[in-house]
């Protein structure tokens, strides 16, 4: 059984807001995205209200509710507290929803787990939940007042929508989506043996390697390129191989000088710092150098080679124009700001002078 799409959870939901208020259905639209990506199916089962079908929504559960004139009531179960021109649904301002099962199919309004986590999604877009209510709880309830009351509505206030664009801005890539970010997700799916074009269109061939490999990581296989996915795909992809770049060997005696020993302790502290940094932005998968600096038996290949490693993976290529690798474009802005390039782009290979450079500045900013 394949899971609902999520345009189709966005279609009905957009249908069921009506007239909201634009902002209202961007964050709406955001809040089924999110909650999507984590694996809940969540839709919108109303929006704006007229103040005459807030009579008839009234009604229920007052059989003898009358307004303007006409009787709107009913019996059953209450299920509103808003007379007509009190709810915030009746600006546009207030949206409803509950939740679907797997296949789309099926409406759940079990208050559960799932349901108080699109709360949560929803609060965080800056709406108050009626879940949190005192006396009269609503679950499905979201609204955005920024602490206008009804009264304040009724006089014509209106919240402040400053803040939307920020909160809803989109930080995922689908299915037809175009640009640099999509091109660079399909270099990272190219570089783990996936034969799409690197083109910057997120077509159907992307997409289909995309839920491939999002399977194979035991993610949401959606094929939608979200935080998760982004991560999970740089970390698959180990980076790329600097051309002309070399090791250095330890065929020369003088090579394996030990480089660290208490004699200088405050440089091997500060060098232990700088690998230290470099295992926590990405740049080696473990603290090996660290520790070797640590003990005092690093010799000079091993530094030479690590700093050799930490100018090649940060992106301080000979060609002025390469692209950064993504996986490490953080650490190239640790580098400069670490004071450890000059400025200049070094060789390939690295030489042993500019490797010792590279130190000789970090050592002198300290």
């Amino acid at each position: 059984m394949s899971r609902v799409l999520l345009q189709t959870l966005i279609d009905r939901s957009v249908r069921n807001m009506g007239a909201v208020v634009p902002q209202i259905r961007t964050l709406a639209v955001e809040l089924i995205t999110r909650s999507y990506r984590e694996g809940i199916n969540v839709q919108i089962s109303s929006g704006y209200r007229s103040n005459t079908q807030q009579a008839s929504i009234y009604g229920m559960g007052r059989p003898n509710y009358w307004w303007n004139g006409k009787h709107y009531g009913n019996s059953g179960s209450i299920v509103s507290n808003a007379q007509p021109g009190q709810s915030v649904h009746n600006y546009g301002l207030a949206i409803d929803y509950f939740l679907v099962s797997d296949d789309g199919l099926k409406a759940i309004w079990v208050v559960n787990a799932q349901w108080r986590r699109v709360a949560q999604i929803g609060k965080t877009l800056g709406f108050t939940w009626g879940g949190d209510w005192k006396g009269f709880v609503d679950a499905p309830h979201l609204e955005y007042t920024k602490g206008l009351t009804w009264v304040d509505l009724q006089a014509g206030k209106r919240p402040s929508f400053g803040s939307v664009q920020a909160a809803a801005e989109r930080d995922y890539l689908e299915n037809g989506d175009e640009g640099v970010a999509v091109e660079e997700m399909q270099k990272l799916l190219i570089a783990l043996g996936y034969k799409i074009t690197a083109d910057g269109i997120f077509g159907p061939a992307s997409e289909t390697a995309l839920k491939a490999f999002q399977s194979s990581r035991k993610l949401s296989a959606d094929g939608v390129y979200g935080p998760q996915s982004k991560k999970a795909l740089q970390a698959a992809v180990k980076p790329p191989a600097v051309p002309g770049a070399t090791a250095p060997t330890k065929n020369d005696p003088k090579e394996e000088t030990i480089l660290f020993k208490p004699n200088s302790p405050t440089f091997r502290k500060e060098t232990v710092k700088l690998f230290e940094d470099a295992h926590t932005v990405g740049i080696f998968s473990s603290r090996e150098h660290a520790e070797q600096t640590e003990k005092g038996d690093i010799s000079e290949s091993d530094a030479i080679g690590a700093i050799a490693t930490i100018l090649n993976r940060v992106g301080f290529l000979v060609d002025p124009e390469a692209k950064v690798y993504p996986a490490h474009a953080d650490a190239q802005e640790w580098a400069k700001e670490k004071g450890i390039s000059n400025g200049t782009r070094p060789t390939l290979p690295v030489t042993r002078q500019q490797a010792w450079q590279m130190f000789k500045n970090y050592d002198e900013l300290k």
